[in-house]
């Protein structure tokens, strides 16, 4: 019995040791394998519309990313002596009209509240998260808290897939020459998911790219990897909202932020 407890026990070490990312430093290069770098989870973001607000259509989508875990050592290694203190997401969105890039978030290492040099209760972020919705949910938050969408929204998305593409090198070199500044609006870490605004309508095919990043100058310490799946949004229907015939919105400056991303990724239904 102790024998089959003692296997049972090794076993899982074994399995848990073997999730860890392969690191290694070498001279002043270090070098990451981020093959665990995944989409992992993709799902619909519901909206309870109407009057009274019974009715269900689509904000749009939430994804997961699944990020590679570092041993402690390893991690201690790279944040105290590389500068790098964060993820970097690229996100794209391929449809009729070509490939586009249509956000960029970091995401910290660490959990925040680590200071650098010490190693207590050095956590890592093990999920990252976005949301592509539609104008009507991501323009302002009056907007979205509307019981009759703005926009004409009425929409209700089909099931989306994660579809294995190609299989790109899984190495970041960090130190390797890449080293160049951001100049896009990244969108820093929080608790609450990012939100892409992705226009009147959500179709097309999403990638996601990733490299190391200094949040506090803004640059991009590694070379980048392309994650090796895609999320295809094949289709949405619309569908009819009860008591909202005579509903009248009034716009206010507040709601101007981000409209104008309306009619630059989504192509508008007749």
């Amino acid at each position: 019995m102790k024998k089959l407890g003692f296997l049972l026990m090794s076993t899982f070490f074994i399995a848990s040791c073997s999730d860890y990312a392969k690191f290694k430093k070498s001279g002043k290069r270090m070098y990451l394998n981020v093959e665990n770098l995944e989409i992992d989870k993709v799902k619909e973001v519901q909206w309870r519309v109407g009057i009274p607000a019974r009715q269900k259509i689509s904000r749009g989508l939430k994804v997961a990313i699944k990020l590679p875990k570092l041993k402690k050592e390893d991690l201690h290694t790279l944040v105290n002596n590389s500068g790098v203190d964060s993820w970097l997401l690229k996100i794209y969105r391929k449809s009729f009209g070509g490939k586009n890039s249509i956000g960029y978030m970091s995401i910290p290492l660490v959990n925040p509240g680590h200071k650098k040099g010490s190693s207590f209760r050095l956590t890592q972020i093990k999920m990252g998260y976005f949301q592509i919705f539609y104008s009507a949910s991501a323009v302002s938050t009056r907007l979205s808290r509307l019981p009759c969408p703005a926009f004409n929204h009425r929409y209700v998305v089909g099931e989306p897939d994660i579809v294995s593409s190609h299989k790109p090198s899984s190495t970041l070199i960090i130190g390797g020459g890449d080293n160049s500044f951001v100049s896009a609006k990244v969108t820093k870490f929080s608790y609450t998911p990012y939100i892409i605004n992705a226009g009147e309508s959500i179709r097309g095919v999403y990638t996601v790219e990733a490299s190391l990043y200094n949040s506090v100058t803004e640059r991009r310490l590694s070379n980048s990897y392309i994650i090796p799946q895609e999320i295809v949004v094949n289709s949405e229907r619309e569908k009819k909202i009860t008591g909202c015939q005579n509903y009248k919105l009034r716009y206010r400056k507040e709601d101007e932020g981000d409209r104008i991303k309306k009619f630059n990724f989504g192509k508008k239904k007749k």
